[in-house]
């Protein structure tokens, strides 16, 4: 009984979350299904008759232009200075020249079969190929529904657009007989009152057929009206012309005729008052407009099957936890009535009130998450001021105040923390530093005395406690980015215990020499930093041999050789934050107690070695991986390497060449290379110099064109401006320097 209760309980469940599932999506796909049919429906039957109507227009707007050069063909004959009305009886061979005259207009009048010309007052008729009298014209040109007086009046006396609709033409003058024929009747000239005479354009029934046809299958019927009569057209539907005319005379969209119902379309009277129609089945619309919806029908299905399955899988996948959970908790009611759901919701309150036991062991972690803090702290490791605020607040403590300590408290083993006295406008953390045998405190304050005052506190507390005791303070700061610096203080004045004594020892009132050297370590600083940009392992060497020599040389403290040290390793690791971002805990390499416990100038130069080569390392395996902007400005300072020398070497053609615009290269290259490219081509160049300076006797100035300067005065200035000596005062201390050695 209980396996098969196990096997119906989650079906319960699984049934709630399908059924669920189901009934959402059968509302979504019935509203979607009626807005896509209907949308589907209203789309097609625009989107068809649209396409007819711009059919239309394209028709209209072509049969327009054939029109209009037929009215310049007559306006250009009845101007012209070289067709002159003549009469055949007098001057017969003047026909023979017109004949000519008019080839032209009729290669340019390629709609036109035929093209006659009436003179007023003459009795002759003439072509590009034949002359003859409008009598014997009018008799051999047979027309269906104009009889020869009326036509032989038109020719003799159209004062304005005559148009003889299509009509059967039986005639020895045309290719074949039969044929349906559409006849324009122009004067000539640009004023009928001028009555130069008329002008015919025999046009056949196939040139209408051929701008009729187009892409589209569907069959239709497709007419000119002209004045209310049917100019042309083509009929692949069995519909009486004189219905449809009728049809568009009344305005009317839809017609029926032998049982069959056609949708019509047509256009306004456009120029020349001619109108232009199309007739289509009804049913044609409607199949095409039922093959849409059932498209769209097959497609949602289709949809409408995954998503199906898609509830089902989601509403299995609900139904495992569910499961799993309500296994785990105890059946307290009655097997055959058990709600999986309600005992999970049974089980959550009951962990909501065990939560008061799960929050005391949290608060118990508070010293944890506060020695953390502290440490993150003094290795600089907020990248601002509020971050660290608003991480404080969030274990209890609050150190948005103006001024800030480190306090470094010797402690005997075995012995515990001293009590802290609170101090009035402070927040102080603490946290024990196994490693120098001290506690550590961090203290906030709003007056910069108040650290001075807890620190006598620790002391007289420690004194009487008796033994040794000694209470180290750094200056007071005010940035949290001086964080370490902060602490190598309060270190410096806790390593003057053994010689000072017991008390408190506070930074200021230590004796070192750090103003006096610490222009000349600035300059060391940023040749190392230029030495990493440029990538090179040998110039790197040769810059960190000189910041050894310096400091070997020079009379310092321990603190002020860490305190130097500490800014290059912060300076490297602020300008290469992008090389170092590749690698995992890339500042957990410069550790600052590390650095405190560095006891000689070899020991802090094998941490700055290390740091350095990372920084190479990573920036040429970064090179490596892909081919991006980055690329390009490496290359750019390859040119850049092997160009330098070139004194018309400019930005402007370099970014050309590079396919970048001027600002781009300068942006890119100094977020790449952490200084401008002029910086860089200059640094290049005084590099060179200083090899030139160092190793030939060769003069100040020739060195100077040697390494890309025309003028000298600006390759002294440049190189002032980045080694701090002229190029004379370089090469002096170059020869001092090798004369001491010797």
């Amino acid at each position: 009984m209980s396996v098969s209760r196990t096997m119906r309980r989650p079906s319960k469940v699984f049934l709630r979350y399908a059924l669920s599932y189901l009934l959402l999506l059968m509302v979504v796909f019935s509203v979607l299904t009626a807005y896509l049919t209907g949308y589907v429906n209203h789309q097609v039957s625009d989107t068809l008759q649209t396409t007819q109507v711009n059919r239309l227009n394209r028709i209209a707007q072509q049969h327009n232009e054939y029109i209009d050069n037929m009215m310049h063909t007559a306006e250009q004959i009845g101007l012209s200075p070289y067709i002159l009305p003549f009469s055949y009886e007098k001057e017969p061979w003047k026909a023979y020249d017109l004949q000519l005259q008019l080839m032209p207009y009729m290669a340019t009048n390629s709609i036109c079969d035929q093209i006659y010309v009436h003179f007023a007052g003459d009795d002759y008729l003439y072509s590009s190929s034949a002359s003859m009298t409008t009598s014997l014209f009018t008799e051999l040109m047979q027309y269906e529904h104009t009889e020869p007086d009326t036509l032989l009046g038109l020719i003799e006396r159209v004062d304005h657009l005559t148009v003889l609709p299509s009509q059967h033409v039986t005639s020895t003058l045309m290719d074949a007989s039969g044929q349906k024929v559409v006849t324009f009747i122009l004067p000539l000239g640009a004023s009928p009152k001028s009555n130069r005479g008329t002008i015919l354009f025999l046009i056949k029934q196939e040139k209408y057929r051929t701008m009729f046809q187009d892409a589209i299958d569907t069959d239709l019927n497709t007419m000119i009206f002209f004045e209310d009569a049917l100019l042309a057209g083509s009929s692949d539907l069995p519909v009486s012309d004189e219905a449809v005319r009728r049809c568009v005379a009344e305005g009317k969209t839809e017609m029926t005729e032998d049982g069959t119902a056609y949708h019509v379309l047509f256009t306004e009277p456009k120029e020349w008052n001619m109108r232009y129609v199309t007739v289509l089945r009804k049913s044609d619309l409607e199949n095409a407009v039922h093959g849409a919806e059932t498209r769209v029908i097959l497609i949602l299905s289709a949809v409408g099957l995954v998503s199906i399955c898609l509830a089902i899988f989601l509403a299995t996948r609900h139904v495992r936890p569910i499961r799993e959970i309500s296994s785990l908790l105890p059946n307290t009611g009655d097997s055959g009535t058990r709600d999986e759901l309600q005992e999970i919701s049974s089980g959550i309150q009951a962990l909501a009130k065990s939560n008061t036991e799960l929050t005391s062991r949290l608060s118990n972690a508070l010293p944890m998450q506060r020695h953390a803090f502290v440490i993150r702290f003094i290795k600089g490791r907020f990248e601002t001021r509020e971050e660290a605020v608003h991480l404080a607040q969030q274990i209890g403590f609050d150190i948005d105040r103006k001024y800030y300590a480190i306090l470094l408290a010797g402690i005997q083993e075995g012995e515990d923390a001293a009590e802290i006295t609170p101090v009035q406008d402070a927040t102080v953390l603490m946290s024990e530093l196994v490693a120098v045998r001290a506690n550590l405190y961090l203290v906030f304050s709003d007056r910069p005395d108040a650290p001075r005052e807890l620190a006598d506190a620790l002391c007289a507390g420690l004194s009487d406690s008796g033994g040794h005791y000694a209470v180290a303070l750094s200056g007071i700061q005010t940035d949290y980015a001086r964080a370490s610096a902060a602490y190598l203080e309060a270190a410096t004045a806790y390593d003057n215990r053994f010689i000072t004594g017991d008390g408190v020892l506070a930074y200021e009132e230590i004796s070192h020499n750090m103003e006096e050297v610490l222009p000349k370590a600035q300059k060391l600083i940023a040749a190392i930093s230029q030495a990493v940009v440029l990538g090179s392992s040998e110039l790197l060497e040769a810059r960190m041999a000189e910041l050894v020599s310096f400091l070997k040389t020079t009379s310092m403290s321990p603190f002020a050789f860490r305190m130097i040290y500490n800014d290059v390793i912060d300076t490297l690791i602020r300008e290469h934050a992008m090389e170092l971002s590749t690698m995992q805990d890339a500042r957990e390499m410069y550790n600052i107690f590390s650095l405190t416990s560095c006891q000689s100038i070899d020991d802090l130069n094998d941490l700055l070695r290390g740091l350095c080569q990372s920084i190479l390392q990573s920036g040429s395996g970064k090179k490596q991986e892909t081919q991006t902007e980055e690329d390009v400005i490496s290359q750019v300072a390859a040119y850049m390497d092997a160009h330098f020398q070139d004194p018309e070497i400019s930005m402007s053609a370099i970014a050309e060449s590079f396919d970048l615009s001027t600002t781009r290269l300068s942006t890119a290259f100094k977020e790449r290379m952490h200084m401008s490219p002029l910086d860089y081509l200059s640094l290049l160049r005084a590099e060179a110099a200083k090899k030139l300076l160092r190793e030939t006797d060769m003069p100040v100035r020739e060195i100077g064109v040697r390494v890309g300067y025309y003028d000298p005065g600006s390759f002294a200035r440049r190189f002032k401006q980045i080694t701090g000596l002229t190029p004379v005062q370089y090469r002096k201390g170059q020869e001092a320097g090798e004369g001491a050695e010797n």
